[in-house]
Formats: structure tokens, C-alpha cells, sequence
């Protein structure tokens, strides 16, 4: 699958999202146009923004800058990955697993953890959180380096 057939949509048959594997994978960040602001540029790898993603394997992927904002992701799995400077902001993250996950500097603003699994053991140095984000019941952000 390349990057294209993600980002022009990931709906199978009567609109549920397929599981895709992901694992393992590198992408090289691009850039393009900021959308309303065409004095701006914008470097990513991947917009899975507003994606519904059900058993989506990242595990050991590196995806550094993707854009998840507005994703509902459920059983996702993160483990292993590389995920330096992503955007999960207004993400719903339904059972996602990052267990040894690298996520440095990850925005999570009004994002949804609340049933994320091993968040507590994944690199969270220089994450961002806000709004209304929600944490699974006991995490403390600060204590894992979150700001």
C-alpha cells in the first residue's frame, strides 16, 4: 500500500475501516502547501487526518511529523514505533497500544487516552497536552515528561 491509497481514504465495504499493516515501515517526510495559508509550507509523512483506522499495525514503523488529528483509531498498535513530532489533537484512541513507543514530542491536545494501553511505558519527553485531553485513569503526565 502506498501513501496515496492512505490518504484518499481507507473505507472498505459498507464504510468500516480495514485493518492495515503498517509495521515496519519507514516514510520520508514531504512537503506541501499549508491548506489556507499558501505562504506556508507543511513537512509530513502521512495525513491519516479525520481516518477511522480498526487493528492498524505501526508497530516499528517510523512515521516522524504524521497527522493524526481527528482519527479515531481503535486497537491500533504503536509498539516499537518511532513517531517523533505527530499530531494526535482531537484523536480518539480506543485500545491503541504504545508499548515502547518513541513519542517525543507528540501533540496529544483534547485527545482521548483514556483506554490507551502502556502510554506509561513509551518515551513521552516534550509531548504536548491540553484542552480536554484525557489520560487512562492513574497516569500522571508530568511524571512521564509530558508538558
Amino acid at each position: 500500500m502506498n501513501a496515496s491509497n492512505v490518504q484518499n481514504g481507507l473505507a472498505g465495504r459498507n464504510n468500516q475501516a480495514p485493518s492495515v499493516d503498517f509495521s515496519g515501515m519507514q516514510f520520508i517526510p514531504v512537503t506541501r502547501p499549508h491548506p489556507w495559508d499558501p505562504e506556508r509550507q507543511i513537512e509530513t509523512d502521512l495525513c491519516f487526518m479525520n481516518a477511522e483506522l480498526v487493528n492498524a499495525d505501526f508497530s516499528g514503523s517510523i512515521l516522524p511529523k504524521t497527522n493524526f488529528m481527528n482519527a479515531k483509531l481503535t486497537n491500533a498498535n504503536f509498539k516499537d514505533a518511532k513517531l517523533p513530532n505527530a499530531c494526535f489533537m482531537n484523536a480518539v484512541l480506543d485500545n491503541v497500544d504504545f508499548e515502547n513507543a518513541d513519542l517525543e514530542g507528540v501533540e496529544f491536545m483534547n485527545a482521548d487516552l483514556t483506554t490507551a494501553r502502556n502510554l506509561d511505558k513509551a518515551n513521552l519527553t516534550g509531548a504536548t497536552f491540553g484542552g480536554r485531553v484525557q489520560f487512562p485513569p492513574g497516569f500522571d503526565p508530568y511524571v512521564h515528561g509530558m508538558r
